[in-house]
């Protein structure tokens, strides 16, 4: 109730459902949000999952939780697909996506359940965080999705570094034990694999673009 009061005095209509709102009124409210009549609905545990409403854009978790299937459900009623919809914004003030992972993640599921007692938990997902615009990236992710910032942290860009080079060193040794015929197979008209060559087999300067004018793609 505290939440919709607070978007009401910001100038954004919000209402509160919960239990003791009366049937009519609940079939009301949610037609309204449908309709755009009413920008915010508030609730707890009311419309967190079976509630079909595809023109909602957005979702705030203010509600901490365990379970990752009510997650996804919170989440879900932002998901339907809408005319001029094209995705949808989620608001985690509870680190929900933190333990569950984002929503649009690759998951395994299972009809086996496990005994309560013998669940475990697995390790929460190491997602990114931009810290010029809060957008949650994926684990692996370099740049932000959102904004385009770095994300790879000083020690990362070090290690890829190291590794490219090692990358880089063990490409040259190969280049060396080719023979001629098969270097130009393997390089192709590829300016960089070409200069790979080059550097591996010691040509003189300028032999790259004669190469690549040789291909006819210089």
């Amino acid at each position: 109730m505290a939440l919709a009061q607070r978007f009401t005095e910001n100038g954004h209509q919000a209402v509160h459902l919960d239990g003791g709102t009366p049937p009519d009124e609940r079939r009301r409210i949610i037609k309204a949000l449908a309709t755009g009549e009413i920008k915010v609905v508030t609730n707890c545990g009311l419309i967190s999952e079976g509630v079909d409403v595809p023109a909602v854009e957005a979702v705030l978790l203010a509600r901490p939780t365990q379970s990752e299937a009510m997650y996804l459900q919170q989440v879900g009623r932002a998901l339907r697909i809408s005319p001029g919809k094209d995705c949808a914004l989620v608001l985690d003030l509870v680190g929900n996506v933190g333990r569950h992972g984002l929503p649009d993640a690759d998951r395994e599921w299972s009809l086996e359940a496990k005994p309560r007692n013998q669940r475990e938990r697995g390790d929460a997902p190491r997602l990114r965080r931009c810290k010029q615009c809060g957008k949650i990236n994926r684990p692996h992710a370099i740049s932000c999705t959102s904004c385009g910032a770095a994300l790879v942290t000083p020690l990362e860009r070090r290690e890829i570094e190291a590794e490219l080079a090692r990358i880089d060193r063990e490409r040259i040794e190969q280049i060396k034990s080719m023979d001629y015929t098969d270097a130009m197979a393997w390089a192709g008209a590829s300016e960089e694999r070409l200069r790979q060559v080059a550097l591996a087999r010691n040509y003189k300067v300028g032999w790259v673009q004669y190469r690549l004018r040789e291909l006819g793609v210089a």
